[in-house]
């Protein structure tokens, strides 16, 4: 049976085998050779751009973050300048309702001052006028020595009435000054507003009661 299937075998055997075999030339191998190196060079400069685009691209997403960073390092300082004015324009608010509280005390501690040196001017015009009707009742009772005596104490008493008169005189001028020295401040703050209190003006030495700074000054000569 062996020697039987041989036959077969070479049969199908050269049938395998191509009746013709083309080697290829050197000169097509050369070809051969010469394009793949073509597709190797164009490959391996395809590489090269692919790389030096993947490379810009790095470079532009490296940009991109540090734009980001810097736009949020941007706003962040922003918001802690927006922080650093709000707390400035609240201590200035708050100083300037310091201000106004102290500017309505002292308005109101000058009004008191000068209600007490009004009483005080009304005082010393009530003893003077006194001292006056005393000196002309006396003249017809007493002595002359006597009475030149009295005369010289109530020159001295008047002399000391006058120049408390006069130092009550300029203590008023100074306070009225000082009170027209905080209006101008007030103005220059609320020039739109009313005076301290909500209280009409009262600045001008007239409005200080009947006896103005002139009516002193004479009185006191």
């Amino acid at each position: 049976s062996g020697s039987s299937s041989a036959p077969g075998k070479v049969r199908r055997l050269h049938q395998a085998v191509p009746k013709e075999v083309t080697v290829p030339t050197a000169q097509e191998l050369q070809d051969q050779v010469a394009h793949l190196q073509q597709e190797l060079r164009t490959e391996v400069a395809n590489a090269r751009m692919f790389e030096q685009r993947v490379a810009e691209l790095e470079h532009i997403l490296r940009e991109e973050r540090l734009v980001r960073a810097m736009e949020a390092e941007g706003v962040q300082n922003r918001r802690k300048e927006l922080h650093e004015e709000q707390d400035a324009a609240n201590r200035v608010k708050g100083l300037l309702i310091d201000i106004h509280t102290k500017l309505d005390q002292t308005r109101s501690d000058t009004e008191a001052k000068l209600k007490e040196l009004a009483e005080e001017r009304q005082q010393l015009r009530r003893e003077r006028l006194q001292l006056v009707q005393a000196r002309a009742g006396a003249d017809a009772a007493l002595p002359k020595p006597f009475l030149e005596q009295v005369y010289r104490d109530l020159d001295d008493t008047r002399g000391e009435l006058d120049r408390k008169l006069q130092a009550l005189t300029t203590e008023k001028m100074a306070v009225l000054q000082e009170r027209q020295r905080l209006e101008r401040v007030q103005g220059r703050r609320r020039p739109d507003s009313a005076p301290l209190g909500g209280r009409p003006d009262t600045s001008s030495a007239a409005s200080a009661g009947p006896g103005s700074a002139m009516e002193l000054a004479e009185e006191g000569a």
